[in-house]
């Protein structure tokens, strides 16, 4: 029978067979007791009395053996994290248990929710682990918005420096040409001026110039085996 775990394990106190029988309108009794038996032997139900009737839980002792199974998935992701999909795929457990799961190590601090800021989907972290940029969306990204702020302030910064170093009088001469800055000399000025708290990386400003460029505030210029960088007047 389709998902017969994953139906018990939605109810906390646990369901008798009537309730099943509720559960599967087309299912006959014989049907649902021989796969009650199925779970029963693989020990993933523990069949318990009220004190009125029988009822089928999920079995905790499951529980414990399939939250290692998941935190071990979880950590072994790294910072790129899993999907709730990926998590019921590799490991065949029901998406209502993996959900029950998840709740209890997330209580317990061993895992941590992160929403990716491309795809809007929810990702399962190491409660340790710092979540990669592709999640976070790095240094532009504050709690998933993008940090325009942060942005126009550093491209001003970053077209200033460019400016003293490369302009004079608001003009441009190719006779001072190696005066103009390369990506190390601009990120470690940059990183001088303790603009951020965060460490930006050469990719990070790279990614920056790439859109002052396109703006036509900032012109690339390949010199001596290297590329630097130049002011445009505005």
């Amino acid at each position: 029978m389709k998902n017969l775990l994953e139906f018990i394990a939605t109810a906390e106190d646990g369901l008798t067979e009537t309730d099943i029988l509720a559960g599967y309108p087309n299912a006959t009794q014989e049907e649902i007791a021989k796969n009650l038996n199925i779970l029963l032997k693989k020990k993933q139900i523990d069949i318990f009395n009220d004190g009125h009737t029988l009822k089928y839980k999920a079995s905790l002792s499951t529980m414990k053996d399939e939250e290692k199974m998941i935190h071990t998935l979880i950590i072994e992701s790294g910072t790129k994290g899993c999907l709730v999909r990926d998590i019921k795929n590799k490991t065949n457990i029901p998406q209502n248990f993996v959900m029950k799961i998840l709740k209890i190590l997330e209580s317990k601090k061993l895992i941590k929710a992160i929403k990716s800021v491309k795809s809007n989907l929810k990702f399962y972290i190491s409660y340790d682990q710092n979540p990669s940029e592709e999640l976070t969306g790095g240094i532009w990204f504050n709690e998933a918005d993008i940090d325009e702020e942060f942005v126009i302030e550093l491209t001003k910064l970053m077209y200033v420096y460019l400016s003293k170093k490369t302009l004079w009088n608001n003009q441009f001469s190719l006779s001072k040409i190696e005066e103009f800055p390369c990506l190390e000399t601009i990120h470690d000025h940059i990183e001088k001026t303790g603009i951020s708290n965060v460490g930006l990386s050469l990719e990070n400003l790279y990614t920056l110039l790439q859109v002052m460029i396109y703006d036509e505030k900032v012109e690339k210029i390949f010199y001596k085996d290297k590329y630097v960088y130049r002011a445009l007047p505005q």
